[in-house]
């Protein structure tokens, strides 16, 4: 059993705080929509450390200020609210899932907004499906007769829900076709109105699948591992995607962000 399954057991197995006993700011500034998604538990930090996610105690203030100002050149780069982001990376494990992720609870830590990190790899489970309980997601609601809220999740972390991949599947761009998932993201884009939606993307080499994604998405973050790739891979990567809905690249292991 990984550590990670042992400190989840050990803080389901505690009392933990509700959302109630934190310290909060003032109400008033909060959207009342985001302002009522309560959290039953809260993941300790721990877990964050071990999965790799960001939060406002870690030690590491570096990787904490790269991710805030990954999200603030991406919020001031859109100037609008509301949006959904693809986060692909060049090759098979290049980061996308950390990156989505991290971004997502960068995203979360401002408390008039709120993240929805959704797995469209359907390949590949990703680490920060561990916080869930629930795996039921997003091949789950596509192949059945099912209502949305049934695939959106607490994380443990506030403000950020995850929609997991759900039943793994080698064959699935069919479904990317469907009007059942261009209702999905109009649905939970009309949920909130200052929901930011991370989707945690195939690979570049899935070209046909990232191009149906974008259909219903609004723009698109590449992620190149550092020192992984060459010039000419980068490149057909990013010509996947519409230069008007590409906002850049993240060297991943540098965190950089290049217009």
């Amino acid at each position: 059993m990984s550590n990670i399954e042992n400190a989840l057991i050990k803080a389901k197995s505690e009392d933990k705080k509700k959302i109630s006993d934190y310290p909060t700011t003032d109400n008033s500034l909060i959207p009342s929509d985001i302002g009522q998604m309560v959290e039953n538990e809260l993941v300790d930090n721990d877990i964050l450390e071990e999965l790799k996610i960001i939060h406002q105690e870690m030690q590491n203030r570096k990787l904490f200020n790269e991710f805030r100002a990954l999200r603030t050149l991406i919020m001031q780069k859109i100037q609008k609210e509301n949006i959904s982001i693809l986060v692909y990376s060049v090759i098979t494990g290049g980061g996308s899932s950390y990156i989505s992720a991290n971004l997502a609870a960068a995203i979360a830590l401002d408390n008039k907004k709120s993240a929805l990190l959704i797995n469209c790899d359907f390949k590949r489970p990703a680490i920060y499906e561990q916080l869930l309980e629930d795996k039921t997601g997003l091949i789950d609601f596509l192949t059945e007769d099912m209502d949305i809220g049934n695939i959106i999740h607490p994380s443990g972390i506030k403000r950020l829900r995850v929609i997991p991949s759900g039943e793994m599947e080698s064959s699935f761009s069919e479904h990317f076709t469907s009007n059942k998932l261009k209702t999905l993201f109009a649905e939970i884009k009309s949920r909130y109105n200052d929901r930011s939606i991370i989707v945690d993307s195939p690979p570049a080499s899935e070209v046909a699948d990232i191009k149906l994604l974008m259909e219903t998405i609004d723009y698109a973050l590449l992620v190149v591992p550092f020192g992984k790739c060459n010039d000419e891979s980068v490149r057909h990567a990013a010509e996947i995607i519409d230069r008007n809905k590409l906002l850049g690249i993240v060297i991943n292991n540098k965190q950089q962000l290049f217009e």
